[in-house]
């Protein structure tokens, strides 16, 4: 009984990562540019022909479609975490890389302490979501500056930045990871305790995405693991193995966040 529900609970799970795989392949080819195509077709064309043969195997030799399962569902799993790993540790590299590079340029223009710089640093405040600063530090040089040529276009800056905080006043917002104030949801830096918003956590995404507290999916793997375990070891470790997939396939950690590039802030 317990073994005949892990192996049907287990290959539902295998269907629907194959399904998702599909459909992130899909995407991306839509997205990339012309060798990604050709690289991600190839790997398409490669999870099509396992497919095909895991579905034969399953519909003409029912006895042995756990092993090939077992063995497709590791050789898919091993391959989403090698693939998705890569391109997350990629994507947190080049993050920190444009962090660091806004965080220089923010003491460059501090230091020159003009209107030029300053209205430049208040731009790059607006491109890291950090508006409040933004708006601060205009205003702060609109005390400092005694020509009224200036002092109009001050002005005309500090009106734009408010126009355009009434405008997305009404969108929806995100709570700090940190201090926990409302902020806007594409903030990379809090207004409050100023704080970089990303990589979000595996807690938040999963608790923003599914509305539900993120602990409960602890009982899935939880359930197999001592089920499974006490059926067949292979079968557990694979269940487990595939979970993991699934987190990664699922799991972004940066969500839609379109980073500046460097030269954004010069």
């Amino acid at each position: 009984m317990f073994y005949s529900l892990s192996t049907f609970t287990y290959l539902i799970t295998l269907i629907f990562i194959i399904s998702l795989v599909y459909l992130y392949l899909i995407q991306k080819i839509r997205e990339k540019g012309i060798i990604f195509k050709f690289f991600l077709g190839i790997l398409l064309i490669v999870y099509s022909f396992y497919t095909g043969f895991f579905i034969g195997v399953m519909v003409f030799s029912p006895e042995g479609g756990l092993k090939i399962s077992i063995i497709f569902g590791n050789i898919l799993s091993f391959s989403i975490i090698l693939q998705r790993g890569t391109v997350f540790l990629i994507e947190y590299f080049k993050f920190k890389n444009v962090l660091s590079h806004y965080f220089k340029k923010e003491k460059v223009l501090i230091s020159y302490n003009n209107y030029i710089a300053m209205k430049k640093l208040a731009e790059n405040y607006v491109k890291m979501g950090e508006y409040e600063k933004a708006k601060k530090i205009l205003k702060e040089t609109l005390e400092n500056i005694k020509e009224e040529s200036i002092k109009m276009n001050l002005n005309m800056e500090i009106d734009n930045l408010e126009a355009f905080l009434r405008s997305i006043k009404s969108e929806e917002k995100k709570v700090c990871k940190f201090c926990k104030n409302e902020i806007f949801k594409d903030s990379i830096i809090c207004n409050f305790c100023e704080k970089v918003q990303y990589p979000i956590s595996p807690y938040i995404f999963f608790k923003e995405l599914f509305k539900i507290n993120p602990r409960i999916f602890i009982v899935i793997p939880l359930f197999f693991f001592f089920i499974s375990l006490t059926i067949k070891f292979s079968l557990a470790f694979s269940y487990i193995f595939l979970f993991l997939a699934l987190y990664f396939l699922i799991y972004n950690p940066f969500g839609d966040l379109k980073v500046p590039s460097k030269e954004e802030f010069d």
